[in-house]
């Protein structure tokens, strides 16, 4: 017998892994505080081999009132040995989050001011007010009060110092304002 071998050689493929990996940037929200928002969190959705982990960078950051992306900028796929393999997945998509500030709610209180006199024929008036604030960081300097704020009368009696609260405008958008009005005074009394 003659016996002829005939060698094929074989092929071993290895291909990209191509099931979806996402990286997943955290979303975050604070109520307004003077203080930077930023969160360095994400989260993996997709199946990566035993041993494997994303190993992300993720920025962003929001202060005032508002909205900001947080932002993927960065990622890699280490094995388990702490080898970068990224190259090895096609299908690795990064999805945003959200930093958002809400304004922080604050109560004024304007309350008109009072005064009392004794009737001499001359015309008597009280004028202004005084403040109240909920907040510390939240001053007279952040609204504006356009309306009058005046009582005056010469007769025995009492004449009211009425605020207009349509008046008042907040001017600082951290902050969602709750104003509240109340009146003073003037009172005229007769001669004892």
């Amino acid at each position: 017998y003659e016996v002829t071998f005939v060698v094929n050689p074989g092929q071993l493929e290895i291909t990209p892994i191509t099931d979806e990996i996402k990286i997943i940037a955290n979303s975050n929200t604070q109520v307004y505080n003077g203080e930077v928002l930023s969160d360095d969190g994400y989260k993996v959705e997709g199946r990566l081999p035993e041993g494997y982990e994303v190993v992300a960078v993720v920025e962003g950051s929001q202060t005032d009132v508002g909205s900001t992306e947080n932002k993927v900028t960065s990622y890699k796929i280490v094995d388990a040995d702490g080898n970068d393999v990224t190259d090895k997945f096609t299908n690795v998509t990064t999805v945003n989050g959200t930093l958002t500030v809400t304004p922080k709610p604050v109560t004024v209180i304007l309350t008109g001011n009072s005064g009392k006199f004794v009737y001499d024929g001359e015309e008597k008036s009280v004028t202004s007010y005084t403040t109240q604030i909920s907040d510390p960081n939240y001053s007279e300097d952040n609204f504006t009060y356009s309306g009058t704020a005046e009582a005056k009368g010469t007769e025995v009696g009492k004449y009211d110092l009425v605020l207009d609260q349509s008046a008042l405008t907040n001017n600082n958008p951290n902050y969602e304002v709750t104003f509240v009005v109340n009146p003073g005074q003037l009172e005229i009394t007769p001669i004892t």
